[in-house]
């Protein structure tokens, strides 16, 4: 007689209470937001970057260094009032953080405006933080984003010069450190669309700028200014997204301004040789 199989096991309640409970859901997964993908018919349809003045896109993260009295402050605040002064391509109003050199701020200025008569940074506002701004913390960010909300509209060009004053507290050749200041104005450029300029020196040697090479991989132009004699040249020493730059030359003239006798002398910024139309300087 062939033996019948053994019957089949039900659990009963008792034992169904002893069963583990099924796995849940990570927490870290629970609420969270998936990221947007873009397929190439969604990339084809991104705005084209806008050149600002033809050196830099806006919103992109600009450098600009070169040696002690090479003439970068000179260059980069030219650019800076021509594009508060409606003279560049995509004008708009400006932030200066001015960590050097601000004690002489107010006459360069002067001598801007008396070099370009009729151009006004007023315009669309040329506005001087007077002090520098320690980027490695916390509160003075927070007090800085602040700072810039409070602008209508927003701005379109902040500068921050220099890299080293606005290190305070941290190692520029800390790649760390150098990578925190750098996602900071990052969230800067992401959150109100404007172009950030650093101001930095060149190294001992003078061929690149100073500090971590993390900087130069986080910026998308690099511009270097160089002194020989009388003549400064400007240089593109990166380009990320565009054609480099030819290599061009300007010069410091003395402007004067304010009411006779009293006239005030000041250096300005002004074009030596050939430089592309679309520069938006001098």
């Amino acid at each position: 007689m062939r033996e019948l199989p053994p019957p089949l096991y039900v659990p009963d309640e008792a034992d169904e209470a002893e069963l583990p409970p099924p796995p849940e859901e990570p927490p870290t997964l629970r609420g969270l937001e998936p990221f947007e993908l873009l397929d190439v018919e969604a990339l084809s349809r991104l705005p084209e970057p806008e050149w600002q003045n033809g050196i830099w896109h806006k919103g992109s993260f600009v450098v600009v260094f070169g040696a002690a009295a090479s003439g970068k402050t000179f260059w980069v605040l030219d650019a800076a009032l021509s594009i508060a002064s409606g003279r560049a391509a995509v004008s708009g109003p400006v932030v200066y953080v001015a960590g050097e050199g601000r004690l002489g701020l107010a006459q360069r200025v002067a001598g801007w405006q008396a070099r370009h008569r009729g151009a006004d940074p007023a315009e669309h506002g040329f506005h001087v933080l007077p002090e520098a701004v320690r980027l490695l913390d916390d509160h003075a960010q927070d007090r800085l984003v602040t700072t810039l909300e409070r602008l209508d509209p927003a701005p379109s060009l902040v500068v921050v010069d220099t890299w080293a004053r606005s290190f305070s507290g941290g190692n520029e050749n800390d790649a760390q450190d150098v990578a925190k200041v750098v996602e900071f104005l990052d969230r800067i450029r992401a959150k109100l669309g404007c172009t950030v300029l650093v101001v930095h020196h060149s190294s001992k040697e003078g061929h690149d700028e100073r500090g971590s090479t993390a900087l130069r991989g986080a910026a998308d132009t690099m511009v270097k200014i160089t002194c020989d004699g009388p003549i400064r040249t400007v240089y593109c020493s990166k380009q990320k997204d565009a054609e480099e730059f030819n290599p061009y030359t300007f010069r410091l003239e003395t402007a004067r301004y304010g009411p006779s006798p009293a006239v005030t002398p000041s250096l300005v910024t002004a074009q030596a040789g050939s430089a592309p139309a679309s520069q938006g300087v001098f």
